[in-house]
């Protein structure tokens, strides 16, 4: 006896199986690209690294000395400088980074 198969139930025809598998292959770069850039993202951070500060005292007054490097992929800015938790603001002198006199209203770059 014969059995009787349905032929309105059809599968996929290969060109529909090409453009399903191309779709998804695209989603999934689109995908893949945009987590990549939120990871790059968030991984672009600044790191300093600071030498040991030396403090020297001549004529009434101390000169603090710090060496920093910026060893990260980001630019840094240096926007306050606390010593024994004072600020630039409350200091009775002037802060000098390099050449330039420090202010505290547009940092050093």
């Amino acid at each position: 006896m014969r059995t009787r198969t349905r032929h309105r139930k059809k599968g996929m025809t290969a060109l529909q199986a090409a453009i399903l598998t191309g779709v998804s292959i695209a989603v999934a770069l689109i995908v893949g690209y945009w987590i990549w850039t939120v990871v790059v993202g968030s991984i672009r951070t600044e790191r300093i690294s600071l030498t040991i500060p030396t403090a020297e005292f001549n004529n009434n007054q101390f000169t603090i000395t710090l060496t920093l490097k910026n060893v990260g992929p980001s630019d840094t800015t240096i926007v306050d400088v606390r010593v024994n938790g004072r600020t630039y603001g409350n200091w009775n002198g002037t802060a000098t980074f390099g050449s330039e006199d420090f202010n505290p209203d547009s940092g050093i770059t």
